[in-house]
């Protein structure tokens, strides 16, 4: 088993790690067998980057399972509808008085290995691209790892078989219920969402604005808040 630690500092140093460029590198290998997006929040356009090459590796063959997260009513009718048309499992979390769902896993499974990411964002278009983020890479080799990847299948597996008394899954009638209770995204016909290259071209010249001395007192600033955050929690712990 192989574990890598990465940090999506995108939107200070473009030369760092994304996500997005991981997941569609991860999506666009031919023997990858069945796919789980399993989010507590998504939003439209971070579907919408990945569409063309999900909807490839569908139809070469590999199954497509989401487990979903609506309560932030950030997933319109349309994409809702694209989505079930390419899943073999397809469940939402939409209850928005009780917990919040806030579940961040991807899992893609090979012939031989299964790769898990775990990140901190959520699957949004920001989130993949150039949010702070930090990422959990986990590679498990079926041959030699097959305990402790069934160690953690098993953990997380509310999510893997859900319940229908928790998760709706999704059909027809239940995308357009959700619609007329006014649950999902409601999109204008003529709101067009920017392609991948339109989003990354116009952040990278936002961030050709920023003096050496400006990313290093970001850096700092993100960093000192990172040690605040812990030493109030390491507070609360005592």
């Amino acid at each position: 088993m192989k574990i890598e630690e990465k940090i999506q500092f995108e939107s200070f140093n473009p030369k760092s790690y994304i996500l997005y460029e991981d997941i569609k590198t991860i999506l666009n290998t031919k023997d990858l067998k069945e796919v789980y997006y399993i989010f507590g929040s998504m939003k439209d356009e971070a579907y919408t980057i990945l569409k063309d090459i999900m909807c490839e590796v569908y139809n070469k063959g590999a199954k497509y399972n989401f487990v979903i997260g609506i309560d932030r009513r950030n997933i319109s009718r349309a994409v809702m509808e694209s989505m079930f048309a390419i899943a073999d499992n397809f469940y939402v979390y939409n209850n928005n008085v009780q917990d919040d769902f806030n579940a961040k896993i991807y899992i893609f499974k090979f012939e031989k290995e299964v790769i898990v990411i775990l990140p901190s964002s959520n699957l949004t278009l920001k989130g993949i691209t150039n949010g702070y983020a930090n990422v959990t890479k986990i590679i498990f080799d079926l041959e030699k790892d097959l305990d402790a990847y069934n160690e953690f299948m098993f953990g997380i597996k509310e999510y893997i078989y859900p319940d229908e008394r928790i998760f709706k899954k999704v059909n027809p009638k239940i995308i357009e219920e959700l619609e007329l209770k006014r649950e999902l995204l409601i999109r204008k016909d003529d709101e067009s969402l920017p392609s991948i290259d339109e989003y990354l071209k116009k952040t990278a010249s936002m961030k050709s604005k920023i003096s050496n001395e400006e990313f290093e007192e970001k850096i700092k600033s993100k960093l000192d808040n990172i040690v605040k955050d812990f030493d109030i929690e390491m507070e609360d712990d005592e």
